[in-house]
């Protein structure tokens, strides 16, 4: 999916999951997802694609 996105030009992808969801944070993790600054209560994850 990175690989196709980045094709399409898009430069970057983020996303909020439920924070008590660990197994989807260890999966974006592996993915090379960076987690980013959230409310209190929630948990993003992004990444950006190389130009």
């Amino acid at each position: 999916m990175f690989a196709e996105l980045t094709r399409r030009g898009v430069r970057g992808l983020h996303l909020g999951i439920d924070p008590n969801n660990t197994g989807a944070a260890a999966f974006y993790e592996r993915l090379g997802m960076t987690r980013l600054p959230a409310e209190p209560g929630g948990q993003i994850y992004g990444v950006r694609f190389d130009d």
